[in-house]
């Protein structure tokens, strides 16, 4: 791009692409952390108290409704109650499968007892299922492609007379479709 207005611009969405990837990342990254640590918290008995299948949105075009389980469920820790909705790391936010969802929910029917899985450092945050698997690095890998991109845009519309940063971009694009194919991977259940 030779116009200075053309480069303001590339640079403003660039710098847009970069931190809306940070913020994506920085959501997905303590929800990692939490995903991993819940593999070592204590467990008590507690009850399912709701179970159904909701319709999440349409998407975009309006073709295709998305799915997920809804379900909640109560525990007591040293005699205090908690209520909990958090099912599973390994779940997508939402999901175009009715099956798939139904299949949670007809594991978790009302009234059933099961193992919640809590913090002992904060007995409100809660799952019944531990660990996380590839669904729970959505967020960071998407996060990290996003500003990978921006970052690649910026430095191959930067003005220099060398030409190391316009090949750095040119690695930065690299990295993005790598990211690019992760993130899809990621998506798919």
């Amino acid at each position: 791009m030779k116009s200075k207005s053309g480069k303001l611009l590339m640079w403003i969405l660039s710098g847009l692409f970069v931190l809306a990837g940070l913020g994506m990342a920085s959501y997905g990254l303590p929800l990692l952390i939490e995903a991993r640590q819940s593999a070592s918290w204590q467990a008590v008995e507690g009850r399912i108290t709701h179970s159904e299948v909701v319709d999440a949105h349409w998407d975009s075009d309006a073709r295709q409704m998305s799915y997920e389980p809804n379900i909640r469920y109560s525990y007591r820790v040293d005699g205090v109650a908690y209520q909990g909705t958090r099912f599973s790391y390994i779940w997508r936010l939402t999901n175009n499968n009715r099956n798939q969802a139904r299949r949670y929910t007809s594991r978790y029917q009302v009234k059933m007892k099961v193992q919640v899985y809590y913090d002992p450092s904060d007995p409100a945050t809660c799952t019944l299922e531990t660990g996380f698997g590839k669904a729970t690095f959505m967020w960071l890998v998407g996060g990290l492609t996003f500003a990978t991109f921006g970052a690649s845009v910026f430095l191959f519309v930067l003005p220099s007379t060398s030409r190391k940063p316009q090949a750095i971009g040119c690695l930065g694009f690299l990295l993005f479709f790598v990211g690019l194919g992760l993130s899809l991977w990621v998506m798919i259940p």
